[in-house]
């Protein structure tokens, strides 16, 4: 069960349900925006058509916004009115690009400043490693954040260098967080990539034979999943020890290892800023680091067989706000597609409400985003095709409500 299914991306939308009826928006880059009239049954708020674009289309959530990136144009939308007309776009045609070069906007740093992963794709396949950059929408140029995250090796004499894989990044002001190569490697700039440093693992990079780490900075405290060696998850936990929060103490302060968890790697950890809550999403569960001693207990534990087939790797919580204890996890699976379960209690019991949720995508399609949309009291919930599969789907995502 190693395939990674969902890369993180995380968001939810809800409010009226029902069919497809009315088309809209969506003229210069060739999709289109459908609208849904009222219905009884659980359908698709907004629909966004990019299958004209094959494999060469990403999706993400920018705080308030849905951004689509193509090898043509950036279009963003209001998450709160997803099938109102594009609230911006931006031209991404750069100079001496590919054709199916996709320049993926992954977030904003400053105005008309967007970090991206760059990559190239021919008949579904890349031929590209994903390059970071920092681009600028104003005078349309790139700046390569990425030039000197770069891991060479000497084989039989001769030296090889490569880019370092780029996992998770996040955004503090003017600094840039990115999980670089394999686990623990958490580095962080200040200038534009001209100077890294490590808050955790080794820089420059040495380790990229493991599976990169995912992270999560609260207040206090660095918590970091992942499996390294390979077939051995864990999840370390280690304390600031200064304001700034890139300096940590070198031994962690709590750890879970894989005489816990076995091989179900930390994809991702994140947390419920209401109850300061942490979660860790495994392959197949869900596990809450309990207190100050951050003591791991399994919240959703799937067989490894498959409970009705169903196995996802855990990507992100959504709560209500004002009432945390009402949360939606979400995850992935290749086998079964998107999952979605609900606590009311603040993440003790949990219940599968996927066929309520995302109606006919559910056992199809992945979750690309849950999101709480405070303005109409509702989660909602972006499905679509995996975009990994053998013979994918044509590239339609769907957004549904869903309110508890």
């Amino acid at each position: 069960m190693k395939t990674k299914v969902a890369l993180s991306l995380m968001a939810v939308m809800a409010s009226v349900s029902g069919a497809c009826t009315s088309e809209k928006s969506g003229q210069d880059s060739g999709y289109l925006v459908s609208k849904s009239a009222k219905s009884k049954q659980s359908k698709p708020i907004a629909v966004f058509d990019y299958s004209k674009f094959g494999h060469s289309v990403r999706f993400k959530r920018l705080k308030n916004e849905f951004v689509f990136s193509t090898p043509k144009v950036a279009t963003f939308y209001s998450v709160t009115d997803p099938a109102a007309a594009p609230t911006r776009k931006l031209d991404l045609k750069l100079p001496k690009m590919a054709k199916t070069t996709v320049v993926e906007i992954v977030e904003e740093l400053a105005k008309n400043q967007f970090i991206t992963l760059t990559d190239g794709y021919e008949d579904g396949v890349p031929v590209a490693e994903k390059v970071i950059k920092v681009y600028n929408a104003a005078t349309k140029t790139t700046l390569d954040l990425g030039k000197k995250l770069i891991n060479c090796l000497t084989v039989f004499g001769e030296e090889s260098c490569s880019p370092v894989p780029i996992g998770q990044i996040s955004v503090e002001g003017s600094r840039i967080f990115v999980a670089a190569g394999a686990a623990p490697n958490l580095l962080y700039t200040d200038d534009m990539g001209e100077n890294w440093s490590a808050v955790n693992g080794n820089y420059p990079v040495t380790n990229t034979m493991c599976y990169g780490a995912s992270f999560l900075r609260t207040k206090t405290h660095l918590v970091q999943g992942g499996e390294c060696p390979l077939d051995q998850a864990f999840v370390k936990i280690y304390k600031f020890t200064d304001e700034s929060r890139t300096k940590i103490a070198l031994k962690p302060v709590a750890s879970v290892d894989h005489k816990f968890m076995g091989n179900r790697a930390a994809w991702n950890v994140f947390s419920n800023p209401e109850t300061n809550q942490v979660f860790a999403g495994v392959e197949g569960g869900l596990i809450e680091l309990v207190g100050e001693t951050f003591s791991p207990v399994f919240r959703i534990e799937h067989a490894i067989s498959g409970s009705n087939g169903i196995y996802p790797y855990y990507d992100g919580i959504a709560h209500v706000q004002g009432q945390p204890a009402k949360m939606l996890a979400w995850g992935n699976s290749r086998e079964t597609g998107g999952t979605v379960m609900a606590t009311t209690d603040g993440g003790k019991t949990w219940t599968n409400i996927t066929t309520k949720a995302i109606a006919e995508k559910a056992g199809t399609e992945r979750i690309k985003d849950v999101y709480f949309d405070a303005s109409k009291s509702r989660f909602l919930i972006t499905v679509s095709p995996d975009e990994y599969a053998d013979s994918p789907a044509p590239m339609i995502y769907s957004v549904y409500e869903y309110k508890m």
